[in-house]
C-alpha cells in the first residue's frame, strides 16, 4: 500500500530542507523525515523509526513545490 501526497504534511525548515510528516506503510505510525532539496534524487529508501522496515520515498520537485509518496520497499 502506498501513502499518497495528500497524506503527507510538508513544513519548510529552510530553503534547502523540508520536514515532512509521513505515515509508515507497514506499522501506520506517523513520523517526521527531513527532505534535502540539494539532493536531486527522486527515490530514497529510509527505515521506519518505529518498526525499522524499509520505506521507499518517491520525490518530485516541481518549481517551488515538492510531492512525496511513501511505499513499502519490499
Amino acid at each position: 500500500m502506498s501513502i499518497k501526497a495528500s497524506d503527507i504534511e510538508l513544513v519548510s525548515v529552510n530553503e534547502l530542507l523540508t520536514e515532512a510528516d509521513i505515515t509508515c506503510p507497514y506499522c501506520w505510525e506517523l513520523q517526521s523525515i527531513v527532505i534535502d532539496h540539494t539532493d536531486e534524487q527522486t527515490r530514497q529508501v529510509i527505515d521506519c523509526q518505529i518498526c525499522c522496515q524499509p520505506i521507499l520515498i518517491h520525490m518530485q520537485f516541481t518549481g517551488n513545490s515538492l510531492q512525496l509518496q511513501a511505499d513499502r520497499e519490499n
